[in-house]
């Protein structure tokens, strides 16, 4: 069964395999997808992109409130200067680890499955593309200065091309065009890796709810 096609009310359906390697791809997607909501709506201030020179100071923050500094890491067998892991705070790798690539890098597909071998001990044969899934830069490649390093992670394919129209001209807002060095997750990228429909303005009732920012 593939993502089924969506509308703005609806969200994305996750793929489902009977393949025991598909399922447990899947199921990694699925945990880091809630790992990152879950942060997102506790705290907010999700550093989704930074300079090199700033990869050092990518905010995380415990489960007990305390904030603190990633450790950045080199991924083997990828050139740190293209690739780097950053580790927070935690043994668990679906909120802690996350994997970076510099915007003008074109391996970041094979660098995120190697990442999910290394730090998540995936060992299966199957492939993102095959459960219905991109690996996805969090910040636009074009709206970040040359050499920033962008957090990527899989994103429904579904929502990704489905709505990528809606996330373009979102973006394109002024307030999005301007290529700031280092910044945070917005509702956009935060609906898109969520597989819903952003919502369309900040008076979106509708849309608040369906990404859980509006309760009622």
């Amino acid at each position: 069964m593939r993502p089924t096609e969506l509308s703005s009310t609806s969200a994305w359906n996750p793929f489902t395999s009977n393949n025991p390697a598909d399922r447990e791809l899947e199921a990694i997607c699925a945990d880091r997808r809630a790992a990152f909501s879950e942060l997102w709506h506790r705290w907010g201030l999700v550093t989704v992109y930074a300079p090199a020179e700033r990869m050092h100071k990518i905010l995380g923050k415990s489960e007990d409130g305390t904030s603190h500094f990633g450790v950045k890491s080199a991924l083997p067998s990828f050139n740190p200067d293209d690739v780097l892991v950053v580790t927070h705070q935690g043994s668990d790798p679906r909120p802690s680890r996350s994997l970076w690539v510099r915007n003008e890098y074109s391996g970041y597909l094979r660098a995120f499955m190697s990442f999910l071998r290394e730090h998540h001990g995936y060992r299966g044969g199957s492939s993102l593309a095959a459960i219905g899934y991109d690996v996805d830069h969090l910040r636009n490649k074009a709206r970040t200065p040359d050499g920033t390093y962008i957090r990527v992670e899989p994103v429904a394919s579904a929502a990704n091309r489905r709505w990528g129209s809606t996330f373009e001209r979102a973006a394109s807002h002024p307030g999005f065009t301007r290529k700031k060095p280092m910044g945070t997750v917005d509702w956009f990228i935060a609906a898109k890796f969520q597989g819903v429909f952003p919502p369309r303005s900040p008076r979106d009732k509708a849309g608040l709810k369906r990404l859980g920012l509006l309760k009622v």
